[in-house]
């Protein structure tokens, strides 16, 4: 059962839910924290390379 609390004017200042409730929440929002930083690191610029390049490389390190 969710219940407001209010102050003395009758406004609403906070809010009380079931424990299970709040672990869902926290829960989606661990998710959606996780979907955010996917969205972002895919966005950012790759500093990766293939294998090939990687081998291509040492090679040149090797030679010079």
């Amino acid at each position: 059962m969710i219940q407001f609390l209010t102050n003395n004017k009758g406004e609403r200042v906070a809010v009380q839910i079931p424990i299970a409730e709040f672990l869902k929440m926290q829960e989606e929002l661990d998710e959606l924290h996780c979907i955010k930083l996917y969205d972002e690191a895919k966005q950012a610029p790759s500093n990766t390379m293939s294998l090939a390049e990687v081998k291509e490389a040492f090679k040149k390190r090797k030679t010079a």
